[in-house]
């Protein structure tokens, strides 16, 4: 749900500028997923690795997103 809003913004921001609060939560939730992803391998939880890594990449997809944002253009999220 998070993602999907994520690029509502994106699409409907009128300047960059109105994305620096997104760009910093996003940021957060990356730093937040690697430490997740650490904690996993540290503790041999491959399940938990391999669902934080899915996660990692839809923001690392979001990141983009919103490192690319041009005023009128659409948002592709890859999978």
């Amino acid at each position: 749900m998070a993602v999907m809003e994520v690029r509502e913004a994106v699409e409907d921001a009128e300047s960059e500028q109105e994305l620096e609060g997104l760009k910093e939560e996003n940021e957060e939730r990356i730093r937040e997923a690697l430490e997740v992803i650490e904690r996993g391998f540290k503790d041999r939880d491959l399940a938990t690795v391999r669902e934080e890594a899915v996660r990692l990449r839809y923001w690392r997809n979001c990141e983009e997103s919103l490192r690319n944002w041009e005023r009128g253009k659409g948002v592709v999220l890859e999978h």
